[in-house]
């Protein structure tokens, strides 16, 4: 009997104004624990345009992983939110952990203007509700380092004829505003959503 294959899942160190990333973290916290069977393997990408993006399409293809995960920080929100599409442009007035900033720069020159995620949405948003978490509808990533991280797994998937269902989800700052949401509340909802694509595949 072949052993399950892992999960894997992606955060962010931390960057600008935030001294603490909880994207970074929960892929942290989340390492070496199991849902379903299968080992999650969680690592930390740097907050660089291009580079953060390389690292991360090349994890997304070094196995057959059966799920992944990718998790960036959005501050302003209170909830947490699947991203349905990753556009192709880099683009922000915020520079990058090494000084770098992008404006209306293709991530992919010639690459498609769009690319949708490849997870059930709705399902997976469904799961975080369960365990009472705050949901807030997206339809992209933005245009920043979490979008380019998005789109480039999605394109190398994509071109390796990866099957692996793969999601992005924004998560919002902890222990802070009215929600008050913790790591812990965080981390259970995440592991809710793994396993309901587990239960789908």
């Amino acid at each position: 009997m072949k052993p399950p294959a892992d999960l894997l899942i992606t955060g962010f160190e931390p960057f600008g104004n935030w001294s603490n990333n909880p994207a970074g973290e929960l892929a942290r916290q989340l390492d070496g624990q199991y849902v379903e069977g299968c080992r999650i393997t969680g690592r930390l990408l740097p907050v660089l345009y291009e580079h953060a993006a390389r690292l991360a399409a090349e994890w997304a293809v070094e196995q057959p992983w059966r799920a992944i995960l990718a998790l960036g920080l959005r501050a302003s929100q209170p909830g947490l939110s699947l991203e349905r599409l990753a556009v192709n442009v880099r683009h922000s007035l915020s520079h990058d952990n090494a000084g770098r900033i992008c404006r209306h720069e293709p991530i992919e020159i010639a690459g498609p203007m769009a690319v949708p995620t490849s997870w059930n949405n709705d399902r997976g948003e469904e799961a975080l509700r369960q365990c009472g978490l705050p949901v807030i509808s997206s339809y992209f990533a933005g245009t920043y380092i979490c979008n380019e991280v998005m789109y480039a797994i999605l394109r190398r998937l994509r071109l390796r004829r990866s099957r692996a269902p793969f999601a992005f989800i924004h998560v919002p700052l902890v222990n802070s505003g009215e929600q008050s949401l913790t790591m812990e509340a965080l981390a259970d909802g995440l592991l809710n959503v793994l396993r309901a694509a587990l239960a789908n595949l």
